[in-house]
């Protein structure tokens, strides 16, 4: 058998041989692919743990511009407010304005009347009678003048007074 080559078993052991290569080839490539598929996989994973994590970020930056849009909400009523409680105060401060500027007439007037009553009083006092504030108008009773014509011609003198005053001041 020597003489004819390769005997049976050494051929059967050389395709043992060469199946056993392709075997080891052939799973030197599945390694290969699954330490790609691995390596990818992890790619993925940190890709999704960016993606998840920019996710967050966003979230955190709605959530920040949803309290910064509170807080200026929250600004604009109080200032709509203290706007407000100024526009009342301002309306008060002129009411009170107001109220002066009338107390101040009505001292005026008062002053004026003051003035014509101690004038008369001295009138009076040196004719020897007293009168009514209006004057009197009995003393009128046959004259010409009418009660209402005086009283009307003594408010004159009163405001032309006043007038006087103002002038002054």
């Amino acid at each position: 058998q020597s003489g004819k080559g390769k005997s049976r078993i050494e051929k059967w052991e050389a395709k043992q041989e060469k199946v056993k290569d392709e075997w080891e080839h052939e799973k030197a490539e599945w390694e290969h692919r699954k330490a790609e598929w691995e390596h990818r996989k992890a790619e993925w994973e940190h890709r999704k743990a960016e993606w998840e994590h920019e996710e967050d970020e966003w979230e955190h930056g709605e959530d920040e511009w949803e309290h910064g849009e509170d807080e200026w909400e929250h600004e604009e009523a109080e200032w709509e407010h203290g706007h407000a409680e100024w526009e009342h105060g301002h309306a008060e401060w002129e009411h009170g304005e107001a109220e002066w500027e009338h107390g101040e007439v009505e001292w005026e007037h008062g002053e004026v009347e003051w003035e014509h009553e101690s004038s008369m009083r001295t009138r009076r006092s040196k004719m020897g009678t007293w009168r009514t504030r209006m004057g009197s108008w009995r003393s009128t009773i046959g004259t010409r003048r009418s009660r209402i014509q005086i009283r009307r011609s003594k408010m004159g003198t009163l405001r032309r007074q006043m007038r006087r005053r103002r002038k002054r001041i």
